[in-house]
């Protein structure tokens, strides 16, 4: 395990995703997450990070003014086997779990999580928008 000064080796860094919405580019906040490396001689190295809750890790965050209408894509480094999408309300409490973006079901700040999966583990990425008429 390494200590939190020192860089963790590439092959432990989980992939990068970049948010794109209408066309413009946003990075996400990472958020916990967990991954691992078969090192090939029978030994696996892992890594487990914590982070707060995707409400404070957005909270210096502007958000992205957006319409109903707006499309949000996922643009991620390396394709997951799958991922969720969840809703966050500003107490800090998931409002619902989603397959796709539903913009026009939204109105004001809405905080997103994506929670992706790979074999060799989970990431937590946020992003937060204002949904406007």
């Amino acid at each position: 395990m390494t200590s939190s000064d020192e860089p963790k080796p590439d092959y432990l860094e989980p992939p990068d995703l970049l948010v794109m919405i209408d066309g413009e580019r946003l990075q996400p906040a990472r958020g916990t997450y967990s991954w691992s490396a078969d090192m090939g001689n029978g030994m696996v190295e892992a890594i487990v990070t914590e982070s707060f809750a995707p409400p404070e890790l957005v909270e210096g965050h502007t958000p992205r003014e957006v319409a109903p209408d707006t499309e949000i894509e996922l643009n991620f480094e390396t394709p997951p086997v799958n991922y969720e999408i969840r809703i966050w309300n500003e107490d800090g409490m998931i409002k619902n779990i989603a397959e796709q973006f539903r913009l026009s079901e939204q109105r004001g700040k809405v905080i997103y999580e994506v929670v992706a999966r790979w074999e060799e583990g989970e990431v937590h990425y946020a992003f937060t928008v204002n949904v406007i008429q």
